[in-house]
């Protein structure tokens, strides 16, 4: 039975997934611990008594993984963070410290994907889309195999926002973000393809 640790590096929080695999993955324990990875309005850096503050719980995680005999660990930043000036230094730092290498969303995403969800997924053609709080992910795959994959830079709490001081109806609102939905959507260019073989499959 293999052991899975996950952790998500988010500027507001630093969150710890445990899985066992049985079949497919089970989570049996959630960590999650505030923080807040403040920028320097200065340098647009982010403050080092912050970086710390992270240090120290990743350092708490490392503990509780190899505590757990954990078979692997993955480990990804939000585009919270991918969006901060500094962020590269930042995760080098991490890497230095915890000796835990902290890749793109995107990247982390797509190995989650393979470890986890086709293990679940009885079609052998679908696409995938995820919705989350800041993203939306949408994959196609054939066989277990990705063909073509697209992250979306909005997701429900994002688009809510953006909508939100504007001077309309609840349902005028929602008609505003059906529309800038398929707006955005036509840049996927894989969703044009017509093929009933293909089963839509929500994720999250």
């Amino acid at each position: 039975m293999k052991k899975l640790a996950v952790i998500e590096l988010d500027t507001n929080s630093i969150n710890l997934v445990l899985a066992n695999e049985r079949g497919q993955f089970v989570v049996y324990e959630r960590m999650s611990e505030t923080i807040k990875l403040e920028v320097d309005p200065q340098n647009g850096n982010v403050k080092p008594i912050r970086v710390n503050e992270a240090i120290g719980v990743l350092a708490y995680y490392k503990k509780v993984i190899t505590e757990n005999k954990s078979d692997m660990a993955i480990c990804y930043c939000t585009p919270r963070v991918e969006r901060i000036k500094n962020y590269r230094m930042l995760l080098e730092e991490i890497f230095n410290l915890t000796g835990y290498e902290f890749s793109d969303y995107g990247d982390a995403y797509m190995n989650i994907v393979h470890l986890c969800s086709f293990n679940t997924i009885e079609a052998t053609k679908g696409l995938l889309v995820n919705i989350e709080n800041n993203n939306i992910y949408i994959i196609k795959y054939n066989r277990k195999n990705i063909s073509e994959s697209m992250m979306l830079d909005f997701g429900a709490e994002t688009l809510a926002e953006m909508f939100e001081n504007v001077n309309l109806t609840p349902r005028e609102r929602m008609d505003k973000m059906v529309e800038y939905c398929k707006e955005q959507l036509k840049a996927c260019d894989f969703l044009d393809a017509e093929d009933d073989e293909y089963k839509l499959i929500g994720m999250g």
